[in-house]
Formats: C-alpha cells, structure tokens, sequence
C-alpha cells in the first residue's frame, strides 16, 4: 500500500521508493481524472462500510 515518505524509508527500505511514488501518484489528481473519464464513482471506507453492514443478512 502506499505510504508517505518520512518513516518508511528506515522501515521497509527496499519497498519504499514504490510506495512513496504510489502515494504521490493517488495524492494528485490524476487518478480522480481518469476515474471520472471511465464513469468510475470513488467512494470511502464509509461508504465501503454501510454498503457491507447493509447487505449482511
């Protein structure tokens, strides 16, 4: 997953430079832009969450 730079670096050294560039990539515009451009709807964890509990039997 991705992952600010700061700390990740002295706790996953090899995995870091993916990840910060993961961040910066899901921190900028860009993937709200071709999200839109697919008609794809982002949502949260919220809303992830009741549409969960509301399908539990």
């Amino acid at each position: 997953h991705c992952t600010a730079p700061g700390e990740i670096e002295a706790i996953a050294p090899q995995h870091a430079p993916w990840r910060v560039r993961e961040y910066a990539l899901f921190a900028s515009s860009a993937v709200a832009g071709w999200c839109a451009a697919a008609g794809v709807a982002m949502i949260g964890y919220r809303e992830v969450q009741r549409l969960w509990w509301g399908a539990a039997p």
